[in-house]
C-alpha cells in the first residue's frame, strides 16, 4: 500500500505539473521527448509499462512493473519474487518476460515497454542472443515483440524508471501481487 500510495503521489505531482504547463504544451512535449533521465508519458492512446528487478536480502530477486497512461495514471502494477536467478541481467530479462505475459490481461492496447537494462534491450533489438538462461528469455521476448506489433521495447535511464524500481523492492513485502483492477480484460 505504501508503494502504491507513493506511486499515486508521484503521478499526482506529474499531473499537476502537466496541468500547470498546458499553455506551453508543445514546448513541454518536446522537452519530454528530449529528456531520457525522467519518466516521460507515452503518446496518446498508448500505455507505458516500466519494468525493473532488484536483488532481495534473502537471495531472491524482486520484480516490479507499472502500467500507465499518457496522463501518468496507473492502470496496473505487479510484483513478483523469483529464485534461482544469479545475475541482474537474468532477473531483468525474467522481469520483462513476466511483465509481457501479464499484459495478456489487457484488451490489446499499444504499449511501450521500458527497462533500465541496456544489455537486454540491445540484445533483443540486435537479435543476437547468448547461449544462457537470460539469452533464451531475451529470445522469447524478441519473438513475442515481433509477433505483437502493438508492443515495443526501449531502454530508459534508471532515473526514469523509479516507480518500477520501488515496486521491485516492495516485492519482498508484497510478493506476487497484481493490482490491475483498471486494466480492461479480454
Amino acid at each position: 500500500m505504501d508503494v502504491t500510495l507513493q506511486a499515486k503521489t508521484s503521478i499526482s505531482e506529474y499531473q499537476l505539473q502537466l496541468n500547470q504547463s498546458s499553455a506551453n504544451k508543445t514546448r513541454v512535449t518536446q522537452m519530454c521527448r528530449n529528456n531520457d533521465e525522467n519518466w516521460t508519458p507515452p503518446p496518446k492512446d498508448t500505455l507505458k509499462l516500466n519494468v525493473d528487478a532488484h536483488f532481495l536480502s534473502d537471495g531472491h530477486w524482486g520484480l516490479g512493473w507499472i502500467l500507465r497512461t499518457e496522463l501518468g495514471s496507473c492502470v496496473g502494477a505487479a510484483t513478483r519474487v523469483v529464485r534461482g536467478i544469479t545475475t541482474a541481467t537474468e532477473a531483468e530479462a525474467q522481469g520483462l518476460w513476466e511483465a509481457i505475459d501479464w499484459l495478456d490481461q489487457a484488451s490489446d492496447p499499444a504499449v511501450i515497454i521500458e527497462t533500465d537494462n541496456q544489455e537486454v534491450v540491445n540484445t533483443i533489438h540486435n537479435r543476437r542472443y547468448p547461449r544462457s538462461y537470460w539469452g533464451g528469455c531475451a529470445q522469447r521476448i524478441g519473438e513475442r515483440l515481433e509477433a505483437t506489433p502493438r508492443l515495443s521495447l526501449r531502454w530508459i535511464r534508471r532515473t526514469g524508471n523509479q516507480v518500477a524500481c520501488q515496486l521491485d523492492r516492495w516485492a519482498a513485502i508484497e510478493p506476487n501481487r497484481s493490482w490491475a483492477e483498471f486494466v480492461p480484460h479480454k
